[in-house]
């Protein structure tokens, strides 16, 4: 009985190291994604900045440009066609263009991809080698 006792609580034990061990790993799992997550964040923050300045400019520029021939048009057009013109114009070239932003928006990023992958990785490893028994298999050889 004395036998019995003794063998219940190795089993307890190592599985008690087991589900620890396994713990231990998912928790490791996630902290590497939040560092690689946080990596990348940083990364597309810093190439950000340069691109809003960029922007800007460019905003300037092209709103210059449009009046400038919006200007150039109403000697022949009229003020009001002259502008309109230009106007319709920029919502046409605009409303195509936030039609493939939102297109692209809606499809699935780089960075989920990868984030997706990995998680399967790691499901995949831990079914493979982490289901209770095996896991229960790998402790009791590590013991002895």
């Amino acid at each position: 009985m004395s036998e019995s006792r003794d063998d219940d609580r190795t089993l307890g034990v190592l599985l008690s190291r087991a589900v620890d061990s396994f713990g231990d790993l998912l928790a490791l799992h996630i902290a590497l994604t939040r560092a690689e997550l946080a990596r990348d964040a940083g990364r597309v923050a810093g190439d950000l900045i340069p691109l809003a300045g960029g922007a800007l400019l460019v905003f300037v520029g092209y709103l210059m440009l449009c009046v400038s021939v919006g200007s150039g048009l109403a000697a022949y057009l009229g003020p009001v066609a002259g502008y309109a013109l230009i106007g319709g114009a920029n919502l046409i070239v605009g409303g195509l263009a936030l039609r493939r932003a939102v297109a692209d928006l809606a499809s699935p990023k780089e960075l989920e991809l990868s984030v997706g992958a990995e998680v399967r990785k790691t499901a995949h490893d831990l079914l493979a080698r982490g289901t209770p028994s095996s896991m229960l298999d790998a402790t009791m050889s590590d013991a002895s």
